[in-house]
């Protein structure tokens, strides 16, 4: 990234917008993702700062991308989802930064580590594997035209908010329930924003599955790298790095452990190797989320790379600057993930004040940068923070700090169940799901943690870390069981964790009494772990091959549903069963589970009403009636009708669909049916 090449970079934008402008989805698709996820963010470095080192800021420039761009982007969404308005944006946007690098361009030092041939090798390899098992788990279940549902349970959500953002622009449509069409809806939309560009860019005609898995491996690899350069920075090692970058994709926890318990007493082998655990406590390992909820890990990447900028330049000037853009990006992107960084950073601010007490210039100079930031971020957040309160207002349950009893307590047994019986039984929890990051945490020296404590970003990441670990255990949600609600705010401890497992790689690291079983905890740690990566994670991938089609018999008639009727229709099957049929189609459903936990995201303006239809739906199916079942479909606007054998294994043979006078076949292969309703 040579800054003075002023005319490399403005060709190369030149290039990708007329490749964008193109009609050609494979031409404009990547030249999208350079123009939205990699150009951004090498423009932007190469004004913030003198001492960057060359391999890393390749990874810093995906983050900064991903982290600022989304601002603009979202704005733009926010009026129109034109795709040439989309490309003048960003266009826009990256025109912007390379003038800023011909005002303020600095050079960047040639202080690059020198990282060897081998653990360039394994460094790329854990990229390359991870990144592609997060594609594949997206791509797989619908190439080659196969109707299969992505096994991610969060998919359900992500493909209807990218299929609202295909079709309008924010506020989000509910593609899951018809009764309320102009209803707004909100959620945290950068990073979807980030994927719908990609998507408009290549005029929609990239699949949702497919832009998505692109998009996670890309979440992936930023974590990874700026885990690896961080580490590599901390702990001055290679071996140390590539540690550290191991436990956040390819080493996990002992979770096979309690698994393979229950699987010889009879239970369930499952993929997913944290399931042993009831879904309040579950601590998703990274590699799980990287499949999951990618947005949620770009919240990570958000204040992993603040903790690497921090470590090379605490006090650079441009903070004032990026950190209430890094900060908002991160609010619009994870709220749950951002609160908690946000009090660590907070934190992280009262300990830097503190230690700066003495010298009162500095420490008046550091109170006016903090208030700016904080004013700056506050102006910012302000419009998101409303978002969320208006969606917020919807919900009838919230947060709770009122718990059950945890089903595997054993300290916490002693109290009543709260928060303080969930401490009790933390460490243990904790140190199951984290496997040898865990046990390095207690087996490194106080000299080491106070060594790396000193570097800012270490200390920032720590805070957070600190503040996300005590939320999970106090805070959890009344709407589901399975909302990630906060439990997603120890995840960059998580992080700090897999840096402090590189570090038992130096025998003076470790606590004497624990020196001489070093290699045997790493050696077991490794190997117990590695089923994260060579188990969990291709298989995760990959399981959707190994399966029968989940809706094989119906296969042609929701080819049916997704290709010939109009994109407006709205199709009604079975509410209880076919949440996933959104996906399978891309049309509106009437209505699905109002209870499903999926469906909860999209919270109505009138749960009452939604419920309500629910009912009518589910009597038009019970109905003997074809007049009631007419009648009933037509009062939520239905426009078409999937009978297929989940619905028959329901409601039955559906005679009341047959009459002519009422319905119109329009689609019959022996095992589904697809009904018009006549106007």
């Amino acid at each position: 990234m040579n800054s003075a090449n002023h005319a490399y970079w403005l060709a190369l934008l030149l290039l990708c917008v007329v490749m964008c402008a193109l009609p050609v989805p494979w031409v404009a698709f990547p030249a999208a993702v350079l123009l939205v996820l990699f150009i951004p963010g090498a423009l932007l470095l190469r004004t913030i700062s003198p001492v960057m080192q060359h391999r890393g800021a390749f990874f810093v420039a995906l983050a900064l991308s991903a982290l600022t761009i989304s601002i603009p982007l979202t704005w733009t969404w926010r009026v129109t989802n034109d795709r040439w308005v989309v490309l003048m944006v960003a266009a826009g946007s990256n025109l912007s930064l390379w003038l800023m690098g011909l005002r303020w361009a600095l050079p960047i030092s040639g202080d690059s580590p020198r990282i060897d041939r081998g653990t360039n090798l394994v460094f790329g390899g854990f990229i390359g594997w991870i990144a592609l098992c997060a594609f594949l788990n997206y791509y797989l279940p619908t190439a080659g035209d196969r109707v299969e549902t992505v096994a991610a349970h969060d998919y359900t959500k992500h493909h209807a908010i990218l299929l609202s953002l295909e079709r309008s622009a924010i506020p989000l449509k509910n593609y899951f329930y018809a009764g309320e069409p102009d209803t707004p809806y909100y959620y945290y939309e950068h990073y979807y924003v980030l994927v719908a560009t990609l998507r408009k860019l290549a005029q929609d005609q990239i699949s949702i599955p497919f832009a998505l898995g692109v998009a996670c491996a890309y979440s992936a690899t930023m974590l990874i790298g700026l885990t690896f350069y961080l580490a590599y920075r901390v702990l001055g090692t290679s071996r140390g790095a590539l540690m550290a970058t191991g436990c956040v994709c390819v080493i996990g926890g002992f979770d096979i452990v309690p698994v393979l318990i229950r699987a010889a007493n009879g239970g369930p082998m499952v993929v997913t190797l944290d399931s042993w655990i009831p879904p309040p406590w579950r601590i998703h390992n990274l590699a799980t989320n990287f499949m999951w909820c990618p947005h949620h890990i770009t919240g990570v990447v958000g204040v992993t790379l603040c903790a690497y900028l921090l470590s090379i330049a605490p006090r650079a000037k441009w903070w004032l600057i990026l950190a209430p853009v890094l900060g908002a990006s991160l609010f619009g992107t994870s709220v749950y993930t951002s609160i908690p960084i946000f009090l660590g950073a907070a934190l992280y601010v009262s300990v830097r004040l503190w230690l700066t007490r003495r010298d009162r210039i500095r420490l008046h100079r550091e109170i006016g940068a903090f208030a700016i930031i904080a004013v700056l971020g506050f102006v910012l957040m302000i419009y998101s923070a409303w978002q969320y309160a208006t969606m917020g207002s919807r919900y009838s349950g919230g947060h709770t700090i009122s718990w059950d009893r945890f089903p595997y307590a054993v300290f916490g047994r002693l109290i009543p169940p709260s928060p303080l019986a969930n401490y009790l039984d933390a460490p243990w929890i904790i140190l199951i799901e984290w496997g040898i990051a865990g046990v390095a945490c207690l087996v490194v020296t106080r000299a080491w943690w106070r060594t790396v404590l000193k570097d800012e970003g270490i200390r920032l990441l720590a805070l957070a870390g600190l503040v996300g670990t005590i939320t999970m255990f106090t805070v959890r949600s009344r709407i589901n069981p399975i909302d990630y609600s906060f439990r997603v705010g120890i995840m960059p401890a998580m992080v700090l964790a897999a840096i402090v497992a590189g570090a038992l790689f130096d025998r003076e690291n470790v606590r004497h009494w624990a020196r001489k079983a070093r290699w045997p905890m790493l050696v077991a740690g490794i190997t117990v772990g590695l089923s994260v990566g060579f188990y969990e994670a291709p298989l995760a991938a990959t399981r959707s091959l190994l399966r029968p089609e989940t809706a094989k018999q119906d296969a042609a008639a929701i080819r049916f549903l997704a290709k010939e009727i109009p994109e407006d229709a709205i199709i009604q099957a079975s509410p209880s069963d076919r949440v996933d049929l959104v996906q399978l189609t891309n049309r509106q459903m009437g209505v699905t589970d109002p209870k499903n936990a999926h469906v909860v995201v999209f919270a109505p303006l009138d749960q009452n009403r939604m419920e309500q239809c629910e009912r009518d739906i589910r009597a038009a199916f019970e109905s003997t009636s074809a007049e009631q079942a007419y009648s009933l479909l037509d009062k939520w606007s239905i426009t078409h009708v999937l009978v297929g054998t989940t619905e028959q294994d329901r409601f039955g043979q559906l005679p009341q669909f047959d009459d002519r006078g009422f319905f119109e076949v329009i689609f019959n292969d022996g095992n589904a049916k697809v009904y018009y309703l006549r106007k």
